[in-house]
This record gives C-alpha cells, structure tokens and sequence, in this order.
C-alpha cells in the first residue's frame, strides 16, 4: 500500500499504479492552476518489501519515502503493517497535563479534576473512535490517564486510582476507549444500509457488534 499527501491521501496496491495517481493528480492541477508542493509531499509502504523500492514522481519531482506519516492530526508509522504511533500523544498530554498542574497550584482538587477533564483527556481520546487500537498502546494511554490523578492527589506510582476515577465519575481509560469506539459504530450504523457494509468499514478491534441491531433498530 502506498500513500501520499497532508490532507490529500492516495492509496494504491502497486507503485504503478501509484505513480499514475501521481500523474492524474499532476494533470489535474496543470488544468485547474493548481500547484503541489513536492517538498511537503511524501509517501510511504506498507509490507514486506524484497527489492528496492524506486523513486516515484509529482510533476516531475522526486517524491521522498518515509517510515512515518501524520494525517489529520494522527502520526502513524509503516512496517509489515501500518500502526497508529501514540508517542506524540503521550508527550502532548504530559506536556499539558504538567502545565494544567503546576498553573493550578493551591487549587481544590476537583477543579483540578475538571481542568485535566477538560483540557488534556481531548488530546487523549482524539480521534480514536475511528482507531483500532491494539492492547499495548491503549494500556500506554491508560498509563497516562492515571498519572494525571496520580499528579492531582500525590499518589505512588504503584497506587491504585480506580477509586478516584469513580469517586470523580470518570472512566478509566480502558472502558473511554470502548465507549468512544461503540459510539462511532453506532452512529455509522444509523447512517450504513446494510451491516456487512458496517462490519466492512469499522474493523473493530473488539466484536461489540453483535447485538448492536436488536439494541438499536432502525426507526
């Protein structure tokens, strides 16, 4: 599978085939006064791959290869398959979850809870509904979560906040993550026609599905 684009992505089977998505794509733009910035386009491959892979072109400049990419806010990096890299996310939660607590000093601890809730849980959850994420990265992102409390309350490492995330009427991450997963699938069934068209599209990492129709007929 091979990409390319920041808001624009190409997906194609083979690198001809590729390449000929370049070419449209560089007609289209001659046609319409368009211009791609080759220096800001690159592409990437997904798979075992036993030769070398060639150069491929946009308007007649070299495209670089890269082993990882950003879409719409989502890094993601390209081996024998393609994975969602959540270290960006990690750091830009600590980042602001250390800003939120240092500038909160002095502060009642449930205002701090709804400060973190408020303006660092986002940076964790974004995009993820549409994510099938394995178990190791959504146990890194549960890590986080807890740190957060962990910070608030000045708990060990070691401590246990199951507690506190009831006591504050918060998930844990584990159960966030299924909850943002089973309302996407949700909303595309209201909007699919047919369910082997939702199992197609959704992929979902966890088979919640199966009773999903009865819970939520059509009305």
């Amino acid at each position: 599978m091979y990409h390319v684009g920041d808001d624009l992505l190409l997906l194609s089977p083979s690198l001809r085939g590729f390449q000929a998505m370049l070419d449209i794509c560089s007609v289209y733009a001659d046609c319409h006064n368009l211009v791609f910035n080759p220096a800001k386009t690159i592409c990437s491959v997904v798979g075992k791959q036993k030769f070398r892979i060639s150069n491929v072109y946009l308007d007649n400049h070299v495209i670089q290869w890269c082993d990882d990419f950003k879409y719409l806010g989502v890094t993601f990096s390209c081996s024998d398959e393609l994975i969602v890299d959540i270290a960006p996310v990690r750091r830009c939660f600590y980042v602001a979850c250390n800003s939120v607590i240092t500038r909160s000093h002095g502060v009642a601890e449930p205002v701090r809870v709804q400060l973190i809730k408020s303006f660092c849980l986002p940076l964790l959850v974004y995009c993820i509904s549409a994510l099938s994420l394995k178990r190791s990265p959504v146990h890194m992102l549960s890590v986080c979560w807890n740190d957060a409390f962990r910070r608030i309350f000045n708990y060990k490492r070691s401590e246990l906040v199951r507690i506190l995330l009831v006591s504050f009427g918060t998930l844990d991450f584990r159960h966030l993550y299924d909850l943002h997963r089973w309302r996407f699938l949700r909303t595309i069934w209201c909007k699919s026609t047919y369910w082997a068209d939702l199992v197609k599209i959704t992929d979902l990492q966890y088979h919640i599905c199966v009773d999903l129709a009865d819970a939520y007929p059509r009305q």
